[in-house]
């Protein structure tokens, strides 16, 4: 998954944001923007 330039796995995007990974995974393939899916993940 790419957002701002930078290529990680999901994974390691759901530790850095500090949430589950199946949460972010679920709203990626819900289709959510990564943009969106990292920003509520950040909220939540």
């Amino acid at each position: 998954m790419e957002h701002l330039g930078e290529r990680l796995p999901v994974t390691k995007w759901a530790t850095r944001q500090g949430t589950r990974y199946s949460a972010l995974y679920n709203r990626l393939a819900a289709g959510w923007p990564v943009e969106k899916a990292l920003a509520a993940s950040k909220a939540a």
